[in-house]
């Protein structure tokens, strides 16, 4: 077989071909179809990348779900999106810092689902839109074992007092995000 370099994103397909020789007779396999995805990129890179951020949500306007994690205006994306990723402490324990973790992976899996990487995170994300009160409504939902009612993300300045429950799917829901993120999905 010849050797291929890297493929771009997109769909492909094969077919192994065997001409066959004295022992074996030749023979055709079916076409198996593949794709190729574009890699996910960390909360990191689209806070330091902010030119590409910019274009990708201005790109997709008005079909970006995560725009109540920012406020979507022209003159604010570059502000609210290092607002987001500023204030996620995913290390540190509060209830605020919970929400703001949560936030800024779930703004980062929208912004690698936006520029067209696997969407196989799409349900978690479903889910941590729901928990954060997508369109100011607020939702219960069961994850990790656990069920609650979500709370309405108003930014990352803002305390957010959550039960255990609460605090439990939030923390879940950030660490299954995280690993997407992270090329680990």
């Amino acid at each position: 077989s010849n050797t291929e370099s890297s493929l771009a994103a997109g769909s492909y397909s094969f077919q192994a071909v065997y001409s066959g020789d004295s022992n074996y007779a030749g023979n055709t396999s079916t076409c198996e179809p593949f794709s190729v995805g574009i890699g996910t990129l960390t909360p990191g890179y689209w806070k330091n990348h902010l030119t590409q951020t910019e274009k990708l949500i201005a790109a997709n306007e008005p079909f970006y779900v995560g725009d109540f994690l920012i406020s979507g205006s022209a003159t604010t994306i570059e502000s609210d999106v290092t607002a987001v990723f500023s204030n996620m402490n995913c290390g540190k324990a509060s209830s605020e810092n919970a929400v703001g973790c949560l936030a800024g992976q779930l703004l980062a899996a929208e912004l690698n689902l936006l520029n067209g990487a696997s969407t196989a995170i799409q349900p978690t994300v479903s889910l941590a839109n729901q928990f954060l009160g997508a369109g100011g409504v607020i939702s219960t939902i069961s994850y990790a074992g656990v069920t609650a009612q979500g709370v309405v993300y108003t930014g990352p300045y803002l305390s957010y007092d959550l039960s255990s429950s609460q605090r439990t799917i939030a923390v879940a829901l950030a660490g299954a995000l995280s690993s997407y993120n992270s090329g680990g999905l």
